[in-house]
């Protein structure tokens, strides 16, 4: 940490001098103050998908990449500057500070702090794994529509049958609704 605050001033379980809600010692509007800028949420980013730390001229080239639309190797050195300079001397120092980052001035790395994970909920984060409940859910909607249309056209709907099919679709959302819960 570079930061020149000492752990006794950043207790976890300090209460916040403007009485704020606090989220596992952070304030949220701490949190949501690291959120808001767009620059700090895509370090965010690449350090989620790094392995370990990652080289501040690696950090200043993602950044200032995609803020230029571009690839790192047809950044200008003003790009690259523009963006160094932002993130060295305020939105680094900022994350380091709320230990969401651990920002190595002197080796020139940053890696994931041990707060970082209070800003997950947050971000898009998820792995390739993640459920996609809307998509479950649009899919058995279809499913049941297109089910009800073809029997409507086979002219073998029933009061009987259209309730029998209303039930299963319906058990079929609480099972899905009660994944999502357990997921």
């Amino acid at each position: 940490m570079s930061s020149s605050t000492t752990p006794a001033e950043r207790r976890p379980d300090a209460p916040s001098a403007a009485g704020e809600r606090q989220r596992d010692g952070i304030g949220l509007d701490s949190v949501f103050e690291v959120l808001k800028n767009e620059r700090r949420r895509r370090v965010l980013d690449l350090l989620h998908e790094a392995d370990g730390p990652v080289q501040l001229d690696r950090v200043t080239e993602h950044v200032a990449a995609a803020e230029n639309d571009t690839t790192p190797t047809e950044l200008s050195a003003r790009e690259r500057k523009r963006a160094y300079v932002g993130l060295y001397q305020c939105h680094l120092p900022k994350m380091d500070e709320l230990e969401m980052i651990e920002f190595d001035k002197d080796a020139g790395e940053v890696a994931l702090g041990p707060n970082a994970g209070l800003l997950d909920p947050y971000l898009d984060v998820g792995t390739d794994d993640t459920p996609r409940w809307p998509v479950y859910y649009l899919a058995l909607a279809v499913g049941g529509g297109a089910t009800l249309a073809g029997l409507l056209v086979a002219g073998v709907v029933t009061p009987t049958l259209s309730a029998a099919l209303a039930g299963v679709v319906l058990a079929l959302f609480a099972a899905l609704s009660g994944a999502q819960l357990y997921y």
